[in-house]
């Protein structure tokens, strides 16, 4: 039995009274941490996992994470996010105008240095984002504007941007290195005031077709998809015309006809192109 004295008087309390008033406490520092999950943070104060906490009454102090995680080989993280479900992110950024404002290497060893990565995203998933096939690394995602761009620049904020460097680069082994598609609007679009596209090895157009001139004929419909009234055609002769050439190609919407100075002697074959010309 516990004795508590209060002025003159005795007071008895069984060990029992203090475990009750212990659990009672406790209950109450649990509500508190609860019920204000949602409240401002202070500077300096400690936020908890699962509150939604605003840093209004910090002022404009950053919060800064600084640490040296280097025992794997140079691709631990010194910040690690994982959400175990199935269909959630691992980390949400936003802000008014830059959601992450600056990822850089740090340490460089000056204008020699190959540089390394600021913002590197992976996805070991085996099926992804329905358009994206089996999973990306990178998504960008945007009703109007550009969902992902690359800068080249010497200093923020720079326009024209002035860098010599390379603005969006893709790499793979075996696969597509870069790949636009587009509903109906443009895949691809190559600007520049210099060289617009600059192809290094084989280029493959899906607008180049074979066709062949029947044996006696002096002319040949060839029907195609990609023709339009406005399409530049371009026809080749594969095997000898006997005397024959080429004299003129009638181009319409779905097809073009070629016409020959004469009629061949033997099945010719041909070889065609359709480009069209930028509005």
């Amino acid at each position: 039995m516990e004795h508590t004295r209060t002025d003159s008087t005795v007071v008895k309390k069984s060990r029992r009274h203090f475990v009750v008033a212990g659990a009672a406490a406790a209950a109450a520092a649990v509500a508190g941490l609860t019920t204000s999950k949602d409240a401002k943070a202070t500077a300096g104060a400690p936020m908890i996992l699962g509150g939604n906490w605003t840093t209004n009454d910090a002022g404009t102090s950053q919060t800064n994470l600084v640490t040296n995680v280097t025992p794997g080989g140079g691709q631990e993280a010194a910040l690690a996010v994982l959400n175990a479900s199935a269909t959630g992110k691992g980390l949400s950024v936003s802000g008014g105008y830059i959601g992450i404002g600056t990822a850089t290497r740090k340490n460089s060893t000056g204008p020699g240095d190959p540089g390394g990565i600021g913002i590197m995203a992976v996805s070991e998933g085996p099926t992804g984002w329905p358009s994206l096939g089996n999973g990306g690394g990178v998504l960008g995602w945007t009703s109007s504007g550009n969902a992902v761009a690359g800068i080249c620049m010497t200093a923020a904020g720079t326009n024209p941007p002035d860098g010599t460097g390379t603005g969006v680069l893709g790499n793979s082994g075996a696969g597509t290195g870069v790949r636009g598609r587009a509903q109906s609007g443009i895949g691809v679009h190559a600007m520049s005031n210099n060289v617009a596209l600059d192809v290094e090895g084989k280029s493959r157009f899906k607008t180049v077709g074979n066709a062949i001139i029947p044996d006696s004929a002096k002319s040949i419909v060839v029907p195609d998809v990609h023709v339009s009234a406005g399409s530049h055609v371009m026809v080749t002769l594969t095997s000898d015309p006997d005397g024959a050439a080429i004299s003129w190609v009638d181009i319409q919407a779905g097809q073009f006809e070629v016409h020959m100075t004469k009629k061949v002697k033997d099945p010719t074959t041909l070889r065609y192109f359709v480009v069209d010309p930028r509005p």
